[in-house]
């Protein structure tokens, strides 16, 4: 039976090269939800319901109280109030950036009432960590392609330099 070296090294390359690219495949995946940022929050229509709920019966110090708890939780809330219409009551404003793109607002409507929210700070963040899910993967094919050339070099150009070494042929 006759020696197939060229065949072994083909088999050899395939190996290597399948084995690898499914490695870059799983940790992409596996680092991908890792650096996902996307909270399901609906506080602010859970605010907004209690307020049209409410805002009949409470009046004065009652109403003040629960926009004192709303300024509380959402000081801590990468989302932050714009304003809320009650109707019946009127428009109350909370400190917020006069500068925001429509994108970054979201409104929420409850009869004849609304709520508009801030969400830059949370687009913020969300466009941070794709941007570091990115930079990760880019390494991670830096890395697989030099760690693949690191095996060719291995497999094929130093075997190939010594046979022709052997030889004594002059290539260039």
């Amino acid at each position: 039976m006759k020696r197939r070296p060229a065949k072994s090294l083909s088999n050899k390359l395939i190996g290597i090269l399948s084995r690898r690219g499914a490695a870059i495949v799983i940790i992409s995946i596996v680092c991908s939800p890792i650096f996902t940022y996307s909270p399901y929050d609906q506080t602010y229509v859970a605010f907004l319901q209690t307020f049209e709920s409410v805002k009949t019966e409470c009046t004065g110090q009652c109403l003040d109280d629960l926009f004192n708890d709303m300024n509380v939780f959402y000081s801590s809330n990468d989302l932050k109030p714009i304003d809320l219409y009650l109707d019946g009551v009127g428009t109350f404003s909370f400190s917020s950036d006069d500068n925001l793109r429509d994108d970054n607002i979201v409104e929420v409507k409850e009869n004849l009432s609304y709520m508009r929210m801030n969400m830059q700070n949370r687009n913020q963040r969300k466009a941070w960590f794709n941007m570091v899910l990115v930079t990760i993967i880019l390494a991670l094919l830096i890395g697989f392609g030099a760690s693949f050339n690191g095996a060719l070099d291995t497999l094929v150009v130093i075997p190939l330099e010594r046979m022709v070494l052997t030889l004594g042929v002059v290539v260039f």
